[in-house]
């Protein structure tokens, strides 16, 4: 079960989903936490994770998750679900916060997908890659 700690407290939805938490990791840095539950669900943010706002989903397993793991360096995030068998790894392209919580994407293929150019417009990302997302 994941540790139950005010820094880990955003894990948790406001409202119980029946979900039930079946692993947490946090990044070796210390900057980003991942969960995934009974519900095939799996959720980044960045740590500590105190408000349920920061967390953002990424798809891919359809029930349990039973492991979820960040790589040393920080870029990919491995999981493994229980019944699929499936083993998955997700880029992590962490964008910036804004002030109302975490802009990281998460996607299982090298390539930022198209939402991503959305999100750093959200999260007001003024450098110059940001500036020729928006053009496009």
């Amino acid at each position: 079960p994941p540790p139950c700690r005010y820094r880990t407290q955003g894990l948790w939805p406001a409202i119980d989903d029946g979900a039930d938490i079946q692993s947490v990791d946090v990044s070796k840095d210390g900057l980003l936490v991942a969960k995934g539950d009974d519900h095939g669900h799996i959720e980044v943010g960045f740590f500590p994770c105190t408000q349920r706002k920061t967390m953002l989903p990424a798809p891919g397993h359809g029930s349990h998750v039973s492991k979820v793991r960040f790589t040393c360096d920080r870029a990919h995030l491995i999981t493994t679900g229980v019944f699929s068998r499936a083993i998955i790894q997700y880029c992590l392209h962490p964008l910036g916060v804004n002030k109302d919580g975490v802009g990281v994407v998460v996607t299982p293929d090298r390539d930022l997908p198209p939402h991503a150019s959305l999100a750093r417009e959200k999260i007001g990302d003024e450098g110059d890659q940001g500036e020729e997302k928006k053009k496009e």
